[in-house]
């Protein structure tokens, strides 16, 4: 009985002990997996807080890397602030001059029709002093000198008309508009050239020593006068219209 007890005793004892230890363990199971979790959430914030600095980092560099842009931009807007208003400044003086060049063109170009204007009423007057002259002498009179006038007449008002042809709103009248300025010009540049080319041998129809001589050189030399400034003018009018297109298409 005696012993009995003693081994109920340690039995009992032997059972606490078992339970105390299972609960220990239980503990000791349920800290190392809270360590574990621990370590984990550790190791994972370590690598959260690289990520934020390497983040700031980037953030940082990012934020340099837009100053130094905005920097570069507004000096790319002041410069072509300044490039604009330069290029207004140049534009504006430029155009101008070839309003000045334009109206002292049309000046000289008024000038030379004026002149040509009096020399054609001075030949239509000897014209018709001839044509009196010629009624007042007998029938079988030369009539070579007012053959000569009245050709000369007729070659100088055939290269007028000519002249006319090649004035640049006549042509767009004739191609309804379907060329710009500058094909115009050159159009008009390059049927000048042919009637200055014709006006070279004016002056050959007539007998080098006869008076219709002289007026049909002093003639030629005005109309090549005039051509030459018509040249001129067309090429003042395409460069006034490519400045004006220029800088519409350049600054809208």
């Amino acid at each position: 009985c005696i012993q009995l007890k003693r081994f109920n005793s340690a039995f009992s004892k032997l059972e606490s002990d078992a339970i105390l230890a299972a609960e220990i363990g239980q503990s000791l199971l349920e800290d190392q997996a809270k360590y574990d979790i621990f370590r984990e959430n550790s190791k994972e914030l370590d690598g959260l807080r690289w990520e934020k600095e390497q983040s700031d980092k980037t953030i940082k560099a990012l934020e340099n890397e837009l100053k130094s842009i905005k920097a570069y931009c507004e000096e790319l807007i002041n410069n072509q602030r300044l490039f604009s208003l330069s290029f207004d400044k140049e534009l504006s003086l430029q155009t101008d001059d070839l309003k000045q060049e334009l109206t002292l063109l049309h000046k000289e170009n008024n000038t030379l029709h004026s002149k040509y204007k009096r020399l054609l009423e001075k030949h239509e007057t000897l014209k018709v002093s001839y044509d009196t002259s010629l009624k007042k002498q007998p029938f079988n009179m030369p009539k070579i000198e007012f053959t000569a006038l009245h050709l000369l007449h007729t070659v100088t008002q055939h290269t007028l008309r000519e002249m006319k042809a090649t004035d640049v709103r006549v042509l767009n009248r004739v191609y309804k508009g379907m060329l710009d300025m500058t094909e115009l010009s050159e159009m008009s540049n390059s049927r000048i050239s042919h009637i200055l080319n014709d006006l070279n041998h004016f002056h050959l129809s007539f007998e080098p020593n006869s008076p219709s001589f002289s007026w049909a050189q002093l003639i030629s030399s005005m109309l090549k006068d005039m051509c030459t400034m018509m040249t001129t003018l067309n090429d003042l009018q395409a460069d006034y219209v490519q400045g004006k297109i220029k800088s519409a298409s350049s600054f809208p």
